[in-house]
């Protein structure tokens, strides 16, 4: 008894003597130098001289008890919790303990910290708890271990713009980090992000082929063809087609088609996916459509959006000859008019660009465009212009 009464005091002695200085950058080193290696003696000795210095923190905001999960001193944070440290302390990037050994791959800490109650949902400043984190690092291995403790973390929880870690996964087609997520946490590929975007877009929009298998296949274990899955719309109206046209990849494209995806397909405004790739001048998506569904190129090319554009309207109004050339040839009609009684030819022409005006004038004869001239609205005549080049 009287032993431990005079280490009690020791320790309140020590207290009073080292809390009214400030450490020196030194003494903050030797702390961290204790936590790093795993010195549990060396870091007791440090504690007892100053029991303040469990909540230290270097330039980066880190304490020691960061540091001992990083390098996955176990005996570190177990003297830490011991002495009343917080392990859910925040460095100067929002980062706890858990985050930086989930970082670093280290595996025990990450496993010591859950099961002594580490919370799970903290963001850091990137709006990342630490299952985005492993998801985004592609840390395999991290998250098999945070699955032995998915009753204490919400899978679907969002992130930065809502992204669930299953979007990450998707955006960064990490097919291993996806398969354990959806198997091992449950994590549902119908939740959407703040966006309205589910994993499935993201997938296509990335043109990452391996998780959206993955997604094809959750959809078909539970009875949902891929035809049904690749057809599910965002809140926009898209549907994984669009986005994978919108992204511009060419593969993302080629995977959703072969996946069973429609290129006449129509958003909430009726554009297809054909309406947006004209729009943006992407002309070998264009071909890679219409060759890979050659039984869908005429609906494609006489449908028409909200505004009674055809893909050719597109392609003139944003100024891709190239474009407007090969859908010419495709069968395209030229005399298509739009909401505003405006043709392909009349938006080039308003668009000031010769070779959309030549382009379409080459399909037209005389009589044609005469007719069309004097069947235009007086407000359009003034900038309609028939030259010859």
């Amino acid at each position: 008894m009287a032993m431990n009464g005079s280490i009690r005091a020791y320790k309140e002695w020590t207290k009073v003597l080292f809390t009214q200085r400030k450490l020196t950058q030194e003494e903050i080193k030797l702390v961290f130098t204790a936590a790093e290696s795993g010195n549990l003696e060396q870091f007791q000795r440090l504690y007892y001289q100053d029991t303040t210095r469990l909540s230290i923190k270097d330039s980066r905001g880190r304490t020691p008890a960061h540091q001992a999960a990083a390098r996955n001193r176990i005996n570190i944070l177990q003297f830490i919790l011991e002495q009343g440290g917080d392990i859910n302390n925040q460095d100067n990037a929002g980062n706890t303990p858990l985050h930086v050994a989930v970082e670093h791959e280290s595996l025990d800490a990450v496993d010591f910290l859950l099961q002594r109650g580490a919370v799970t949902n903290i963001l850091n400043e990137k709006k990342q708890a630490p299952i985005h984190l492993a998801t985004e690092l592609n840390k395999v291995s991290v998250l098999e271990v945070l699955s032995k403790h998915k009753d204490k973390i919400d899978i679907q929880l969002g992130g930065e713009h809502g992204r669930t870690a299953l979007h990450i996964a998707a955006i960064y087609d990490h097919e291993q980090c996806a398969r354990i997520l959806i198997s091992e946490f449950g994590a549902c590929p119908r939740k959407p992000c703040n966006n309205g975007y589910y994993p499935i877009h993201e997938a296509a929009k990335n043109a990452s082929s391996k998780t959206l298998e993955v997604f094809l296949q959750w959809g078909e274990a539970r009875g949902c063809s891929r035809e049904e899955m690749i057809s599910f719309y965002d809140s926009e109206g898209n549907v994984p087609l669009h986005s994978a046209v919108h992204g511009g990849d060419y593969k993302a494209v080629e995977l959703c088609i072969r996946s069973g995806a429609k290129i006449s397909i129509q958003q909430q405004d009726l554009s297809t996916p054909v309406h947006l790739a004209c729009a943006q001048g992407a002309t070998e998506i264009v071909k890679l459509m219409f060759e890979m569904q050659p039984e869908e190129k005429m609906a494609c090319l006489s449908s028409c959006d909200v505004q009674k554009m055809t893909p050719l309207h597109c392609a003139a109004m944003f100024d891709h000859p190239e474009i407007v050339e090969y859908l010419v040839a495709e069968g395209a009609d030229i005399n298509s008019m739009d909401k505003e009684r405006r043709s392909p030819m009349l938006l080039a022409a308003l668009r000031g660009d010769k070779a959309h005006h030549q382009n379409c004038c080459q399909q037209w004869n005389t009589r044609n465009i005469a007719n069309f001239y004097e069947e235009i609205t007086p407000q359009w005549r003034g900038d309609f212009h028939l030259g010859n080049g």
